[in-house]
């Protein structure tokens, strides 16, 4: 039977980081660990490192280091095609005679593309006793490369190293995130061309924050001190001003073409939306409240998002061409909070709770349907959105699929602590995500762009499988899926589970069998 391959971060020594050593990446056969350093026969399939379905392969990080792996073949099972890889991180540098059991060395995947070929991720090594050590190193894994070390934004290593990705484009080969811990540190755009860049900051600021970035990563906006900016590779950092009369400004969304920003103007007394184009510049968006943008369309010409009215948060739609129009308004006696928005299809998702403590229930707001509650599930009343107050991702999750139609979370009743997955549609309603025979609970960890969930399903006792839900709520494991196939986890446990379009394309976080905590991605048969 083969067994999944386990990539490590492979590469040449790199400055500042205690001279990283050369990794091996790994094939199991028959429970023996052979290295992948010439052909290995593991289950009649003929494995090296230029396997078919990958050759050697390379990228640049940060001051010229280049990393590289072998690609490796898919591992082909008794049905069609699946293979599951765990990303090792990188060797942890830690001070002569430290405890081992003291050390947390684990990978953590932040964002894919949209096809699922580029993920990007984080590698994070914690000491919990004596002079306590962390660092935080970003990483990007193709199939053909494996784990490249996207470096540091500058010659000289901060001390301690801290790289964590946040956005990626569309098609993968731009990556941005922060380069020091907390607010206000300072934010870096990464391409495979040129490596590691620190965008800077405007003049005289002390501080910047990413807001948001371009579909193809060509434009970044955020707020530095209290003045909102948009940054290209051609301009660099420029502000971006505020409305006239106010002093302050904060941009908040990018449109997919990077042409427009939408964001806040204030001052002590007032605040405002506005809309900056290249063409106009900035403009006060003329709407009788402040419109928070949750989503906005390609071409910045349509805005979904919350108004703060006399009546509270409501949901409305403005367009270019037709202004602002309400899309209804919250069940009555509902508190409402944004989770996100589609302009192009005019849905936005929200969570809303009750006067009652325990009265939580997804919202939806469209031109068709007005705002509605999406119900509760039989003895599970409390229905929280994917992404909300019982999640805790690194990175934010959409509860919905990229129309709309389908929107996901999880109902728990907090007495007696129960809890399923939901999936709501258009077309069914309601549904019930049902758990795996023996188990009790599940959860929804994701939504594709194309409606398909994922999640887990957990027994009494804590044990955790990775599932895929259909539209009848019916579930099927991953470890199940895999198996069939040829590939066996080998007690690696499947705790997060993201589904990409199509639903062969997964990733997530996990469990080895030592308990450690690992990156993996998987395509399913």
């Amino acid at each position: 039977m083969v067994v999944a391959r386990v990539l490590s971060p492979r590469g040449v020594a790199l400055p500042g980081r205690g001279g990283m050593s050369k990794a091996r990446t790994w094939c199991r056969c028959a429970g023996l660990a052979l290295p992948l350093l010439a052909s290995v026969a593991c289950g009649g399939n003929e494995r090296s490192p230029n396997a078919s379905g990958g050759g050697t392969g390379g990228a640049s990080g940060a001051g010229g280091n280049t990393t590289r792996g072998s690609g490796g073949g898919a591992a082909t099972g008794a049905v069609g095609t699946a293979w599951f890889e765990v990303l090792e991180p990188f060797p942890a540098v830690v001070e002569q005679g430290t405890d081992p059991s003291s050390v947390m060395n684990e990978t953590l995947l932040l964002g894919a593309s949209l096809d699922g070929s580029v993920l990007v991720g984080d590698s994070s090594m914690l000491v919990l006793s004596g002079n306590v050590q962390q660092r935080e190193l970003g990483f990007v894994w193709t199939r053909e490369t494996g784990v490249v070390d996207l470096g540091y934004p500058g010659a000289v290593a901060p001390d301690p190293p801290y790289i964590f990705p946040q956005k990626v484009s569309h098609d993968g080969t731009v990556v941005v995130g922060t380069s020091g811990p907390g607010l206000g540190v300072p934010i870096f755009r990464w391409t495979r061309a040129a490596g590691m860049l620190d965008i800077g900051k405007l003049e005289g600021a002390t501080a910047v924050t990413l807001d948001d970035m371009s579909a193809d990563g060509a434009v970044i906006v955020g707020t530095s001190s209290d003045q909102a900016y948009r940054w290209t590779a051609e301009t660099g950092m420029v502000a971006l001003g505020a409305i006239s009369g106010m002093e302050r400004s904060s941009s908040l969304r990018v449109s997919g073409d990077g042409q427009v920003v939408f964001g806040t103007s204030s001052s002590l007394t007032e605040s405002a939306t506005f809309r900056w184009s290249a063409e106009r510049g900035m403009e006060l968006l003329e709407v009788a409240c402040r419109l928070a943008p949750g989503g906005v369309s390609h071409d910045g010409r349509t805005l979904v998002g919350l108004c703060t009215t006399d009546e509270g948060l409501l949901p409305h739609q403005w367009t270019e061409a037709g202004g602002l129009r309400s899309l209804g308004v919250p069940p009555v006696s509902y508190s409402v909070e944004l989770r996100t928005a589609s302009a192009e299809h005019g849905v936005l998702i929200a969570q809303g709770h009750g006067k009652n403590r325990d009265d939580y229930q997804a919202l939806r707001a469209s031109e068709a349907t007005g705002f509605v509650a999406l119900g509760a599930l039989p003895g599970n009343p409390a229905c929280f959105v994917l992404g909300g107050s019982l999640d805790s991702f690194p990175t934010p999750r959409s509860p919905m699929s990229a129309d709309g139609s389908v929107v996901v979370g999880s109902c728990i009743n907090t007495e007696v602590g129960t809890g399923l997955g939901f999936r709501w549609s258009v077309a069914a309603g309601l549904v019930a995500l049902q758990p795996l025979a023996g188990h009790a609970r599940t959860k929804v960890t994701s939504v594709s762009p194309d409606g398909i969930v994922a999640g887990t399903s957990s027994d009494d006792a804590g044990e955790t499988e990775g599932v895929l839900w259909n539209a009848a709520g019916e579930p099927r494991s991953l470890r199940a899926l895999l198996e069939a196939a040829g590939v066996t986890l080998d007690g690696f446990t499947l705790d997060d589970v993201v589904v990409l379009g199509g639903g062969r394309l997964v990733y997530g976080g996990g469990n080895d069998a030592a308990g450690a905590g690992r990156a993996w991605v998987a395509m399913l048969p």
